[in-house]
């Protein structure tokens, strides 16, 4: 079950990173924490993260780094 539910995560991240990369410079991160994650690309000045919520809820967060304000939005996919 486990490896399932990460398997559908990479998909569904890979997915939408697809996406993102054929208008934005973007990286794809799936080591440590999501805490670490964003300390990370906070540390490169990444102004967005976008991260996978549940595969099966069909919506990603997006977080500006200088606010941390976060916003959940539909995929459709």
């Amino acid at each position: 079950m486990v490896q399932e539910n990460k398997r559908q995560f990479e998909e569904k991240a890979k997915t939408i990173y697809n996406e993102i990369k054929k208008e934005f410079t973007c990286q794809f991160d799936r080591g440590g924490s999501i805490g670490r994650r964003y300390a990370r690309q906070d540390e490169i000045a990444t102004p967005y993260c976008v991260t996978i919520d549940e595969p099966e809820a069909k919506t990603v967060t997006i977080r500006q780094r200088d606010t941390a304000k976060q916003i959940r939005i539909n995929t459709n996919m």
